[in-house]
């Protein structure tokens, strides 16, 4: 006999398994570390540049440090956010020791290799601190964070589509 209830499982497994998918485990890294350094910036005070005069000379805007029941709950974010930063990078490590994903940076990848960004293969044509520059089709180049490469093979042993 067939069960008549629907497999609430399904649904659920999908969304456990997007949450921690690698990508975005190192997306939500990234959007709290920048999330992080904004506050610092508010409890501390900085000065931003707004422009340049025709001399040559910058035109700044101070922002002073935050105060009073403001900075309380700038500081209560902040708290909440390494918090969260710390579970996040547990969990990236996990992932990184189970070989769901691999640490990728400019140490290990070179121009000329291939990588895999959403599924498709592209051809690595440079490497920055941050991010690495990409055939992306019709001899157009695109810049994209280490954190999206999912895969790697070095030189030429992979098809590139």
């Amino acid at each position: 006999m067939e069960n008549a209830l629907p497999d609430r499982t399904t649904p659920a497994v999908a969304v456990v398994g997007a949450r921690y998918d690698p990508v975005t485990v190192a997306g939500r890294i990234a959007r709290i570390d920048a999330d992080l350094r904004w506050l610092q910036r508010r409890l501390s005070g900085s000065v931003r540049t707004v422009g340049y005069r025709s001399d040559g000379t910058a035109i700044s805007t101070t922002i002073p440090p935050a105060s009073g029941s403001h900075r309380m709950l700038l500081i209560e974010q902040r708290a909440r956010l390494l918090g969260e930063l710390g579970h996040w990078r547990k969990v990236r490590e996990w992932q990184i020791a189970a070989g769901r994903i691999q640490d990728h940076g400019p140490a290990t990848i070179s121009p000329g290799d291939s990588v895999k960004i959403r599924g498709r293969w592209h051809r690595v044509l440079g490497t920055y601190h941050r991010t690495l520059r990409i055939d992306g089709g019709g001899g157009r180049a695109r810049a994209v964070a280490y954190r999206m490469v999912s895969d790697h093979a070095p030189g030429d042993e992979e098809s590139v589509d």
